[in-house]
């Protein structure tokens, strides 16, 4: 997703906080990611101000966007809605 376009929907849309809890990897712990939700852009999530929650609760801030594949994404839970 272009920046331009993520600034045009972060204004419209609203706030909506996002946890999306990702497939397993083989040898890993199934990734976590926090974020707010900019919407679904050509099969991806597309998350503004990422956050990795690893397993001991921790989180490690991510920069820029985060574009998920929607099939790496078991589901999705709303923390926040839109303000």
């Amino acid at each position: 997703m272009p920046r331009w376009v993520a600034r045009i929907v972060y204004a419209v849309r609203g706030k909506r906080r996002v946890r999306l809890h990702l497939r397993d990897a083989p040898g890993f712990d199934a990734p976590t990611l926090d974020g707010v939700l900019l919407g679904r852009w050509a099969a991806h999530y597309v998350l503004l101000m990422p956050h990795l929650v690893q397993s001991g609760g921790s989180r490690v801030p991510l920069e820029g966007l985060v574009e998920v594949p929607a099939e790496n994404v078991v589901f999705v839970q709303v923390l926040v809605a839109a303000s």
